[in-house]
Parts: C-alpha cells; structure tokens; sequence
C-alpha cells in the first residue's frame, strides 16, 4: 500500500453494518433457545389482535422479557441499571393493555413493547454504551430494531440444528428426548387432577376455551404457526446476534468493535441541506407576518370576525399539525444526515436548528390554544385529546432542541428520549378514553357545556359506561326534583331537554347492558374497563 504506513485511513460516512469475522459457534444454550423461541412466537401470534386480546398480549409481553432475561442470564451477562430499568418500563407500559379499552392504542403500546423488548436484548449485551442513556441513543435505537434481528439471521440458523460439528450430537438432543419422555410420563397424572378439578365450573369452562378444537379454527392455527416462524426468526436472530457481537468485542476490543459497528448516516453536504431548508424558514416568515392579527386571536378568546368556534379552531388546526410533524422531520435529518466532523460545534446548523424549532413552537402554541378554545366550547373527543397529545409531545422535543442550540452540554438525545417516554406514560397507562367521558359529564353537569353528545360517548363503549350511569342518575335527579318544583307552578324550560337527553341515555345503556352482559368473552380479552362497566351494568338493573 503506497502512502504513509502509519495513516489512519480515512473513514467513509456511509451505513455500515458489521458482520461477524468469523462464523458464530452455537452453543447449546443457543440451540435450546432457538427452539424455544417458536412456541413463544406461537402465543404471541394467538394474542394477535392485539386489540381483541389485550390480557393476552399482556402476559406474552412479560413472557418476552422473562424469555429475554433467561437468555442474557445464562450468556453469564449481568444486568445493569440501563437494563433493569427498562424491564421496569416494560411492566409499567404493559398494564397499559388493561387499564385501557382501546384497541387502538394496545396495539400501538404492543409495538413500543416489542421496541423495548429488541433494545432491552442490544443493552443488556453491553452494545448501548455506559450509563443509562448513551449520547448515540438513536443511533443505538435504530440498530437494536432494524438492524440487529435481521443482519445476522443466516448465520442464527444454524442453532436450528440438533449435531455440532462434524456431525456430532449436540448435548441439546438427549435434553429434548428427556422433556419429551417427561411429558409422555405427565399424561396420566394430569389428566386425573384435571378430573378431580372438573367440580369447578369456571375452571372446566376456561380448560373448554383453552383446549378447544374446532375444524373452522384449523386454518387460523395454520396461519399462527407460518406467524410464529416468521416472528421466531427475527427473535432469535437479534438475541443471539447481540450475543455474538458481545464476545466479538471481548475478543477484538471495545474500541475497535465499536467504530466497527458504528452506524454513520452522516452522508448528505451542509450546503445541501441549508438551501433546502432555506425557502421553508422565508415561507414561515411570510405566513407569520401575514396572519399575526389572525393567529393572535388565539390568546387573546377573541375569535376573528364572523366565525364560530368550531370553525375558527378547525381552519388551519390540522394544517399545523402536519407542519410541525414536518418540522420535526426536518431537524431529524439535519442531526443524523449532515456531514460533519466528531467534535465540529456546527455553528451553521446550530443557527438552523434553532430557527426551525422557534417557528415550530409557535405553530404548536398556536394550535394547542386553538384547540382550548374548541374543547371549551364543544368539549373532548379521541381526536381532539390525541392532537392536543401529540402537539405538547412536539413541544415537549422542540423546547430542548431550541436550548440544546445555545447551551452545547444538553444531551439531546437523552433528554427526547425520557420526553417520549413519559408521554407514552401518560398516553397508554391510563385510560383516556375513560377520560374524555368523564370530561364531557363533568362539563355538562357543571354548566360548562350546554350539551352533552351522548352518541360521542357510546362511540367510546365500555369506557364511557361509569360516565354514563353517573349522568343517568344525576338527571334523574335533577327531574325529580323538577317535578316535584312543577307541582308548586315553578317549570323550568330545561326540563323537557334534559327529559330527552335522559331517554337518550338510558337507551344507549340498555343497548350496551344487552350487549356487554350476554357477551361471551374469554379471559384473555379482559380489561379493567371492561369489569367496571359490567359491574355497574348489573348494579342498574
């Protein structure tokens, strides 16, 4: 090679993946994993919908860790704060699969699960750097999900076999031979305990919806096994990739493993960026300037001319949504595709960075005052309160980036990533939906509302079933109390309303209690919600 023999040679700023340097030895801890991992795959493919299984879904995710974890303890690697803390987080979200009742949002949660669980694996193999959160968090985020279950997969496949090298058994053969013969030996036994347990009727019916079989459910087991193989693979493959990666660095060194495996997107030129980014920041200085008055109004609860307010909070509302979804888009790229040196202060994209997430913040306090003034008027609906969560998530990123701009110590990555976290806390764990009815309630029956649209609130099913009794007992109440008024020649002109608005609830609650309490619906559906409104379902009669 011509040159200087002591140059460092330069390093391409491309997407790099490292393979291993020589082919991974399964051992058989690997191999007993590998098979393992498809029956766990097979239950997380039967909780599938998450939306109609959400238990279910539950109690896989806590298998997934709790199959993670056994792994990584038998590797001999031991658990740190990063990763104990994150099992901890696991759990935590996970009870957002029954303290809630929408499908929707379970099975976004399941997702953040299966996120957390492919992280938890690259962590507790040491591969996100010391401390609790690493200044390359993203850069860690996005190799643990899509590139580690993937990049390794061929060479995962082998621990799918039951011989060693050259033919030889491996030591997981007699072990599966004895599970099996110890399974055969636990027929007898279990069958006579099922028998004697059979007085229960609510045992029996669970062990009938368990082990049923039905040849209309054949082709749905099919389809979850062909699941479970496609889900099995990825599994493992992260697992035991994160395994070898781990000993690779043990043998080579941290260092060089380390900027072996560095992903670098780092690719795109600063004057590239900057021209791009330039014409957006010059519109958003015209549209400032041009709609001030306009967009003023939104702090001061003067609404502009004619309008309601529905239609001055809808006009525009989710317009500034997308733009600062957009926004925050924009400054993604700038941070991980802008070329530039380990250790560069980046002045030029400090000043664009800057900039960008002033004019986001603006949009953002513009649309979430928009948004109080409609939820004051008209009160909450799933759309409104999930804008409403996604913008002051957007605030909640952009108001650190704007510091991190002027104070250079802020570890941005660190601090966006507890900001998603406690949002997604506050977005799953409770029950929203439980919420929004309650709101609506409250608001009508304070006078803050002067109607209640109870066809809003029987779109949020058993969630809105508390609120919903609750508003039926108070305007029979009320009524009541009306009536015995009208007997005195005092009638109130809200009578007849609030008559109407009671037919209107009392309908919707029998048409739920008809539904909810001759459902049949198997335990791995429960939620929190559901049991409280079957509870006061039966209560009311």
């Amino acid at each position: 090679m011509n040159g200087n023999p002591n140059q460092t040679p330069s390093y391409n700023p491309m997407f790099v993946i490292s393979q291993p340097k020589i082919r991974p030895e399964c051992r058989g801890t690997d191999r007993l994993f590998a098979w393992l991992a498809f029956p766990v795959c097979f239950l997380l493919a039967q909780a599938l919908p998450v939306a109609q299984n959400p238990f279910g879904a539950l109690l896989v995710a806590l298998l997934l860790f709790a199959f993670g974890i056994t792994y990584v303890r038998l590797c001999g690697v031991r658990l740190r704060a990063q990763s104990t803390l994150l099992c901890v987080l696991a759990v935590l979200l996970s009870c957002g699969l029954i303290t809630g009742a929408n499908g929707v949002l379970h099975t976004l949660l399941f997702l953040l699960l299966s996120c957390l669980f492919l992280y938890f694996i690259y962590a507790a193999q040491g591969h996100a750097g010391k401390g609790l959160l690493d200044a390359r968090v993203f850069e860690h985020l996005l190799r643990a999900v899509f590139v580690q279950p993937f990049a390794h997969l061929g060479d995962s496949l082998p621990a799918l076999r039951l011989s060693g090298k050259s033919g030889q058994k491996s030591k997981l053969l007699p072990v599966l031979g004895w599970i099996a013969l110890g399974l055969i030996a636990a027929v007898i036994p279990t069958l006579v305990i099922g028998l004697l347990l059979s007085y229960d009727a609510q045992f029996t019916a669970l062990l009938d919806q368990i082990f049923s079989f039905s040849i209309d459910g054949f082709w749905e087991t099919v389809w979850d096994v062909i699941l479970a193989v496609l889900f099995a693979l990825p599994l493992f493959g992260a697992m035991f990739a994160n395994q070898n990666a781990r000993l690779q660095k043990e043998k080579d060194g941290a260092e060089a493993t380390e900027k072996e495996h560095r992903i670098s997107l780092r690719i795109l030129p600063k004057p590239l960026l900057c021209a791009a980014v330039t014409p957006i920041l010059i519109l958003y200085s015209i549209f400032f300037v041009s709609q001030w008055e306009y967009y003023l109004s939104a702090f001061t609860n003067v609404l502009p001319g004619e309008m309601t307010y529905a239609e001055y909070a809808r006009e525009g509302f989710f317009q500034l949504c997308a733009v600062c979804c957009i926004n925050a888009l924009i400054l993604l790229v700038f941070h991980l595709f802008m070329q530039r040196k380990e250790g560069e202060r980046g002045i030029l994209r400090r000043i664009y960075t800057a900039v960008v997430a002033l004019f986001s913040l603006i949009l953002i306090a513009t649309a979430i005052s928009k948004m109080v003034l409609y939820i004051g008027a008209y009160g909450m609906t799933q759309l409104r309160v999930y804008t409403t969560w996604l913008m002051l998530l957007l605030a909640a990123i952009f108001l650190p980036v704007l510091i991190g701009q002027v104070f250079s110590r802020v570890r941005l990555g660190a601090v966006i990533v507890i900001v998603c976290l406690v949002f997604s806390v506050l977005l799953f764990l409770p029950n929203v939906d439980g919420w929004i009815a309650d709101y609506n309630v409250d608001a009508y029956l304070s006078g803050e509302l002067g109607s209640v649209d109870v066809a809003l609130l029987e779109d949020l099913d058993v969630s809105a079933v508390p609120a919903l009794v609750r508003l039926e007992r108070e305007l029979g109440a009320t009524l009541d109390s009306a009536g015995q008024q009208s007997l005195l020649g005092v009638v109130s002109d809200s009578t007849e309303e609030q008559k109407q608005l009671l037919e209107e609830v009392r309908s919707v609650l029998d048409s739920m209690a008809s539904r909810i309490l001759n459902e049949e619906r198997g335990i791995f559906s429960f939620t929190v919600p559901d049991l409280r409104a079957a509870e006061l379902l039966r209560e009311r009669g």
